[in-house]
């Protein structure tokens, strides 16, 4: 099976007072309330949690549903597998300059009907491309939010 592997980076506001450790608690929360951070999932239920793991089942908006299980790395990385063959992680770190920073990388099964360097894939990529970007971005400005109305320790 081919998969389509591809990462994007984005700045936290130079201006943020945000620490790493409150950031993570974000990605700890993205983990059980997908819904407010990516707009593709409608719902969600934990199966499982611990302080190192959650498992979910997640619904997107075309309906389907995936489990996934999430193991998390205080305060920098929380990784996903789901049932559908993708594999992500998001990822705290600083740059040279001293700003945070949240990268995701993504793995996703590319679909069968679907040859890698045809025009059709090339389309497809793109568009996983731009959710990638739309991921990391929306998740920044969620996290500041939630840290502005005091909802990270």
């Amino acid at each position: 099976m081919s998969t389509y592997n591809f990462a994007y980076t984005a700045p936290f506001p130079s201006d943020t007072k945000i620490t790493i450790d409150q950031a993570f608690e974000a990605l700890r929360i993205k983990c059980r309330e997908p819904m407010k951070f990516v707009p593709a999932i409608v719902a969600c239920d934990v199966l499982e949690e611990t302080s190192t793991f959650i498992k979910r089942k997640a619904t997107t908006r075309d309906g389907k549903e995936m489990l996934e299980d999430m193991d998390l790395y205080k305060p920098a990385l929380v990784t996903f597998k789901s049932n559908t063959g993708s594999f992500v992680t998001n990822l705290l770190s600083y740059n040279a300059e001293g700003t945070l920073l949240l990268t995701f990388t993504f793995s996703f099964p590319r679909p069968p009907h679907l040859t890698a360097g045809t025009a059709e894939s090339a389309e497809w990529e793109k568009g996983m491309s731009e959710g990638g970007k739309g991921a990391v971005t929306n998740s920044i400005k969620t996290t500041l939010d939630m840290f502005e109305e005091g909802k990270l320790n």
